[in-house]
């Protein structure tokens, strides 16, 4: 893939040339040759072991970046000629400065939408009288094809009151995802009946299969 140049004044990757975030100290994509083993690693042990101890069943639950309406495609970095309906699986690519904005601000943006969505499903489940506290088991990172970042959560399905939390943990991000500039989040509706013991998300998840096959190379 043909990196966008870094903006004048910017660092960028020795080994792939990606632009480097301002804090950044060095480059953390599974896609850099300087980072993909140590990347490995960490997701091998971050998903087979906290997972692992959760033990009951799970639900996955994603969050994506804006549409084009926010994020619009850069033109110039199209794989395809002539008119198309842009998309990343196409190698389209987000406008580059536009997506270097989104992601350096996601993790800050993200932390405090999954704050208030974690406030609201407390509330929802001591409105029921319990004085339980549940909590999402895991959430990672993944670059889109389209140059951006998307979130995935896993969220506990064990028992009735880590249903309702997770339900209305995911119902609060409807309602939230644009004031903190996100885009689509999974339905409750589409997610609920995809219930798996943690480890399933674990060994199925894209993440999980890039990191097994680098840990064993």
């Amino acid at each position: 893939m043909v990196r966008s140049a870094p903006l004048s004044g910017q660092r960028s990757c020795k080994y792939c040339g990606s632009p480097l975030p301002e804090r950044a100290w060095r480059h953390q994509s599974k896609r850099c040759p300087g980072y993909s083993d140590l990347w490995a690693m960490d997701t091998y042990v971050c998903f087979g072991e906290n997972l692992k101890v959760h033990g009951s069943e799970a639900v996955l639950f994603s969050v994506t970046a804006p549409g084009s309406d926010d994020l619009p495609w850069d033109e110039s970095a199209c794989s395809v000629a002539g008119e198309h309906n842009h998309s990343g699986e196409l190698g389209c690519q987000v406008e580059a400065g536009q997506a270097l904005v989104w992601n350096q601000s996601a993790q800050h943006r993200f932390s405090t939408a999954q704050r208030e969505a974690k406030r609201r499903a407390d509330i929802a489940l001591r409105r029921l009288g319990s004085k339980r506290k549940v909590s999402k088991c895991l959430s990672w990172w993944e670059l889109q094809k389209r140059g951006v970042l998307h979130a995935h959560v896993v969220l506990p399905m064990g028992d009735a009151e880590e249903r309702w939390w997770s339900g209305a943990y995911v119902h609060a991000w409807e309602e939230i995802a644009g004031r903190f500039w996100f885009g689509y989040v999974d339905r409750w509706e589409r997610i609920e009946g995809k219930r798996n013991p943690p480890t399933v998300w674990a060994d199925t998840s894209p993440a999980t299969r890039w990191a097994e096959t680098a840990r064993c190379r």
